[in-house]
């Protein structure tokens, strides 16, 4: 084993998973942890191989070679960007690891330079995002923006039970509906307005 290997096994062993931040509660959190390109799935592995629950979203499509031959592929929805549901604590240790490269903090919330609270995604949120990718029978898009729609519930097909926002494009007429992901931005998916109602009061 060379010093680089050990040096990160080292690194590894530090880190307590199990330990929490008050007696008998839990306190963890779903925080967003920035990772190299291309290496996702592989910090996901490492990850999980250590106990840290973990979701890495993404999709799988069909990829066409130039030969014509079909591969299934899981395509990252946010790259570069890894959900670690942790207490502060545990937190503050993962982030000393060599594949962490640091956790997300929550721009719209900051007041000061030195005042950067952590970006946390509600468990809420997270489930609508499991939801949508775990269901949708076509192509979920993410957009580093907020979508401001008609509110409404899925109530029938494949996403039936799932509350979000929707939007119709003013030329092609196509429905999308869209979750928001705190600090973030937007998955989306495209929605027959057949399968929604408006959800009351508002």
């Amino acid at each position: 084993m060379n010093s680089a290997n050990a040096h990160n096994d080292s690194l590894l062993a530090t880190v307590n998973v199990n330990t929490d931040d008050a007696v008998g509660m839990s306190n963890r959190l779903w925080y967003v942890a920035v990772v190299n390109n291309r290496s996702e799935k592989r910090v996901a592995e490492k990850l999980t191989k250590m106990g840290v629950e973990n979701y890495l979203p993404s999709q799988q499509e069909i990829h066409i070679w130039k030969s014509g031959k079909k591969v299934k592929i899981d395509k990252i929805l946010i790259p570069a960007k890894i959900f670690v549901h942790c207490t502060e604590r545990e937190r503050k240790e993962l982030v000393t690891l060599p594949f962490i490269k640091r956790f997300m903090t929550n721009i719209a919330r900051t007041s000061t330079l030195s005042n950067k609270p952590l970006a946390v995604v509600t468990d809420d949120e997270m489930f609508k995002l499991k939801f949508m990718l775990g269901a949708a029978d076509s192509e979920v898009s993410f957009s580093e923006r907020f979508v401001k729609g008609q509110k409404i519930e899925v109530v029938r097909g494949v996403l039936k039970g799932l509350v979000g926002e929707v939007t119709a494009d003013a030329e092609s007429g196509v429905n999308r509906l869209y979750v928001n992901i705190s600090c973030l931005g937007s998955a989306s998916v495209i929605i027959n307005p057949k399968d929604i109602i408006k959800i009351k009061g508002d």
